[in-house]
């Protein structure tokens, strides 16, 4: 009702006090941001779900906000419309002036037909009579199904009354990641409040836990891929992705997995044969016939281009730095997750002598295990709580110690850092996540206290560059993109187009890779411009996605730096080739 109030922007100041001690004398809190520059302010009080106990206190204050804001110059409604939330209030915006449009509406509407009681109305308590019924999810009794999450009963609730049905969710600006299923489909279902409304319901017990057996649960939690751009966006920041998460668990209890995201949440399970076979594991993956057998069976997309199995695993030929040979002055304990280990070694390779080369000692846990993040977000909650069992185990040792954790992938990152916590009930799992870093995170601290070597070479590239969803989260400053802008001769420019749509597993399987494509379609356009010699971004499965369409490869920024430094020879052809336009698979 109050979230849309505009007064000229010389008299915001003025304004914010004013209305401040409104919410004082209504013993409201409130949240609130604005567009300062046009004097628009969005104000979010914290209320309970609008009922008969407290829609007076909602009329009045609403009432004694919109009486400064027009006493300041203002207006009720800045940039929406006044509709059936301010029609009560429109006679003391306007004034005499209401006269006028009660005449016009008599005018052309004499039967009141078109709209009745909209805009013009005699009901001064019009706003409290059409609060849609929206039962706070608390109850006197949990829910008789256990959560599968790691949150109290009172937790999960206060995460769905966070929720105000707002709209802002619905938003389909190209400026606005959120969300990236709303912007294909607008659809209610496919909105993030969609998920807050169907768990209140299940928390209020008005759901019984048959709901999620069925299709439409099952449809409306898949309408997530755990990407975090509603956490960032939402006015609120609701923690969307953790209900669609609870969601999407209770359906796998309900159900079990499908076929395909059984396969892909355990791709890391695979990477050990697919490595030791390599060369019959690649000529497959490139073979149309055993492509269509394994889309056909397994349910991964014959089209989806996929990455390639390293000759050996980075985990079975890498060693901790030799602290003899040197001095370093710090250590850090390397994280590396499936993709690097099992796919692109260069990268672990990169990272490892990037840090040896700024006088930072590498450890690295032999026994670590893949992140787990893919079975998080298909909901399978109790084989992701054996990975981060044995990774927390692993890295408390390091952790107690203060050693940083560094992740070079962004999803691992969030995923120690967030996702754990509310996985497992490991004492040590906090202390764990409160050393997490990701690596550009982790340079960029270097380099804000002087101690990143920044000496150097010129690479002659024009590179698209993309963030990572993951990225915004765990790293929004993206320090990483800022160093690697001091490599001389080197060209980047950002590309703005939103989520990639590939979201790990989801753009692999046969069912996704359509709408995966169409959600990345403008990311996708722009890596076909001539002028750009490669892709650069964090992300393996951002990776995956530009290089679907296009023959240039996308690079790590790691990479890159490591290259300037002279630390990455066996890098030095594939990039040659992509300055000259040519295409080169290693």
């Amino acid at each position: 009702i109050i979230e849309d109030i505009a007064v000229p922007p010389t008299e915001l100041h003025d304004f914010l006090i004013k209305a401040q001690r409104v919410f004082q004398r209504h013993w409201v809190t409130a949240s609130l941001y604005a567009h300062a520059a046009s004097g628009q302010v969005h104000f979010r009080p914290f209320l309970k779900p609008p009922g008969p106990e407290n829609a007076t206190q909602i009329e009045s204050l609403a009432r004694d906000l919109y009486e400064v804001a027009i006493a300041c110059g203002g207006t009720v409604a800045g940039e929406h419309g006044n509709g059936l939330a301010r029609t009560a209030f429109i006679r003391s915006q306007y004034g005499p002036l209401y006269k006028v449009f009660q005449q016009v509406k008599e005018l052309f509407d004499p039967h009141n037909l078109l709209n009745p009681g909209k805009i013009i109305s005699d009901d001064a308590h019009l706003t409290i009579r059409d609060f849609r019924p929206t039962p706070s999810a608390s109850s006197p009794e949990p829910p008789i199904v256990p959560l599968q999450l790691k949150w109290s009963h009172d937790e999960f609730t206060e995460t769905i009354d966070q929720c105000t049905s707002c709209g802002d969710c619905r938003i389909q600006s190209n400026l606005a990641r959120m969300c990236p299923f709303f912007h294909l489909d607008h659809t209610e279902e496919a909105t993030p409040r969609s998920k807050a409304s169907l768990m209140r319901s299940f928390a209020a017990a008005r759901l019984d836990d048959k709901v999620f057996s069925t299709e439409e649960a099952k449809q409306l939690a898949n309408f997530c891929f755990n990407c975090k751009q509603c956490v960032l966006e939402c006015p609120s920041n609701v923690d969307i992705p953790s209900l669609a998460i609870e969601t999407k668990a209770q359906c796998v209890a309900a159900g079990g997995l499908s076929r395909a995201d059984w396969m892909l949440s355990r791709a890391h399970s695979f990477g050990e044969v697919g490595c030791a076979v390599s060369p019959l594991a690649n000529w497959a993956l490139s073979n149309r016939s055993v492509r269509w057998m394994i889309d056909r069976t397994m349910g991964i997309s014959q089209h989806r281009r996929l990455p390639r199995f390293a000759k050996r695993p980075f985990l079975k030929s890498c060693q901790d730095t030799d602290t003899s040979q040197g001095e370093y002055q710090q250590e850090v304990v390397y994280f590396l997750d499936h993709f690097a280990n099992y796919h692109d070694t260069e990268l672990a390779t990169a990272w490892q002598r990037i840090l040896e080369h700024n006088g930072i000692a590498v450890r690295i846990p032999k026994d670590q295990q893949a992140s787990g993040m893919a079975m998080i977000s298909a909901g399978d909650l109790d084989s992701a709580r054996e990975l981060a069992e044995t990774n927390v185990r692993i890295l408390a040792e390091y952790a107690r110690q203060g050693i940083p954790i560094v992740c070079t992938e962004p999803t691992a990152a969030l995923c120690l850092r967030f996702e754990y916590p509310r996985l497992i009930d490991h004492p040590d799992v906090n202390l764990v996540a409160e050393q997490v870093w990701e690596a550009g995170a982790f340079l960029g601290s270097l380099a804000d206290s002087e101690l990143l070597n920044t000496e150097f070479q010129p690479i002659q590239l024009n590179l698209g560059y993309h963030t990572p969803c993951h990225l915004k989260v765990v790293s929004p400053e993206r320090p990483l993109l800022e160093i690697v802008r001091r490599i001389p001769s080197l060209r980047i420019q950002e590309i703005e187009k939103g989520c990639s749509g590939m979201a790990g597993a989801f753009g692999l399987t046969s069912q996704n890779f359509e709408t995966s494509l169409q959600m990345g379609e403008g990311l996708l356009a722009e890596m076909l411009r001539p002028d750009l010699n490669a892709g650069l971004t964090e992300c393996s499965s951002c990776r995956m996605q530009m290089e679907q369409q296009t023959e240039i490869p996308t690079i790590h920024p790691l990479k890159l730096i490591a290259h300037a430094y002279g630390l990455l020879p066996e890098a030095a052809e594939r990039l040659n080739a992509a300055r000259k336009g040519l295409s080169y698979q290693p």
